[in-house]
């Protein structure tokens, strides 16, 4: 008869291929860690922009009301903002055209852009509103 084996433990062998499978997995858990605070991010950042237009745009027919002129101002303005202990700068483009087609509607194209990473991030919205005719 064979004698039973006495040592009931692991082997180095054995610890070592754990160690390394729960590495492995550890470093897996980490790489998602830090893609996911990349994507909130830039989803911070974009979601910043798009309130950052609508206040624009509100602004621009707020100023038409009330001075019955388009505002020039916009154009290469730029905004500094901290987003998550971040200093951000949002720069604002405008582009102002009349509709041939139709009298007496304005086109306003706005974009702001801003550098994430390196790179050029940009957001634009158009929207549409009457102008007055000046008077003679």
């Amino acid at each position: 008869m064979k004698r039973a084996r006495k040592n009931k433990g692991f082997t180095f062998f054995e610890v070592m291929v754990t160690v390394a499978i729960l590495a492995t997995g550890v470093v897996f858990i980490y790489k998602a860690l830090f893609l996911t605070l990349d994507f909130q991010d830039q989803l911070s950042h974009r979601l910043y922009a798009l309130q950052l237009l609508d206040n624009k745009i509100a602004e621009i027919k707020s100023y038409y009301k009330e001075y019955e002129d388009l505002p020039q101002y916009f154009d290469g303005k730029v905004d500094r903002v901290y987003i998550n202990n971040r200093l951000m700068n949002f720069q604002y483009f405008v582009n102002f055209s009349s509709i041939f087609e139709i009298e007496n509607i304005t086109r306003v194209d706005l974009t702001v852009a801003w550098l994430e990473r390196g790179r050029r991030m940009r957001l634009s919205r158009t929207t549409f509103f009457p102008i007055k005719e000046k008077e003679k």
